[in-house]
């Protein structure tokens, strides 16, 4: 099946578009490969929207960073271009490129580090190490949520997208130029407070067999 084009959505879909284009400027590709599947569609804004772009205890920085290592441990070179662009607004391009590039260790602020490092290893069940010590439970869960998030959606984008968001023909000093321009165009998706809940699991169907209280 075909993506739905934004100017023939209608229902769920053109509700989900409405939300994707008015909090990241249009209407993703991401959310276009979903499209095709409603229900699916509004499940995979739900899963990425509301851990990583929402405000909560972890700050976006630290978040988009955890996106990022993720996106290079799954080798997904549009997604790890995507969100190291934005940690050059949020963290610096020292930072960014240290992701890009898998160098977690010369990340230079401390806890961003760790939860990079973390983040890059922690699908490796047999040497996988529990989040970042320290942490809240809710700053737990908002790290894992954006963990498993990325898992799901890196693997979706390497079969259905193009492999690069960027021109893979690029210089590294245009590539880092580029992504710095591209990072101050993003700069109002990236810093303005997103409240949680917008991404209503009220779109998503219930589960056969549970309740409304999640029941059994």
């Amino acid at each position: 099946m075909s993506p739905v084009s934004p100017g023939s959505a209608n229902g769920l879909v053109a509700e989900v578009y409405a939300q994707v284009a008015d909090e990241m400027r249009l209407v993703v590709p991401p959310a276009l490969m979903h499209s095709p599947a409603p229900d699916v569609l509004a499940a995979y804004w739900a899963l990425t929207r509301e851990p990583l772009v929402t405000v909560g205890p972890v700050d976006r920085a630290t978040k988009e960073a955890v996106a990022a290592a993720v996106s290079v441990a799954n080798t997904c070179p549009y997604c790890a271009d995507m969100h190291t662009v934005g940690m050059y607004d949020l963290s610096g391009e020292h930072a960014a490129e240290a992701v890009a590039g898998d160098r977690m260790q010369d990340i230079t602020e401390p806890e961003l580090r760790v939860a990079a490092a973390w983040a890059r290893t922690a699908h490796q069940s047999d040497d996988a190490a529990p989040p970042p010590a320290g942490l809240s439970p809710a700053d737990r869960a908002e790290l894992i949520g954006v963990v498993v998030a990325f898992h799901y959606l890196t693997r979706m984008v390497n079969v259905f997208l193009a492999n690069f968001l960027l021109p893979p023909g690029l210089a590294p000093w245009s590539r880092r130029r580029l992504k710095q321009g591209i990072s101050r165009v993003l700069r109002p998706t990236l810093r303005e407070p997103r409240e949680p809940g917008r991404a209503s699991a009220s779109k998503i169907p219930s589960a056969p067999g549970l309740t409304s209280g999640g029941d059994r």
